[in-house]
């Protein structure tokens, strides 16, 4: 898990210099750093799309009515540390909870 969060926060370094180098239009530092975040990449767990972590979630809250964020975030992060962005997971539980709370209101 610790080599999985030193490669991620490299990789987020990467991305943030490799956007200053896009405005900049460095077009030699540009390919160096896209190498370097392709092969960066590599070394990282397959990562879960948008609709597999809504599938994962919907399931979670299926068996899990009353569950937080926190509860949702924890749960990920315990089984599936390191292959989701947790940005992405926030909104998609977020969106979920909402329409999960929307549809109990409606009843």
């Amino acid at each position: 898990r610790e080599i999985i969060s030193v490669l991620k926060r490299e990789i987020k370094k990467k991305e943030e210099e490799l956007e200053y180098s896009r405005k900049a239009n460095r077009k030699d530092k540009i390919k160096k750093l896209e190498v370097e975040l392709d092969t960066l990449r590599k070394f990282l767990p397959e990562q879960l799309n948008e609709e597999q972590l809504a599938t994962i979630i919907k399931t979670f809250l299926y068996n899990n009515p009353a569950a937080s964020i926190g509860d949702i975030m924890k749960s990920l992060k315990e089984n599936y540390s390191g292959q989701y962005d947790g940005k992405t997971a926030s909104s998609v539980a977020r969106k979920l909870i909402s329409e999960s709370e929307q549809r109990a209101g409606a009843k």
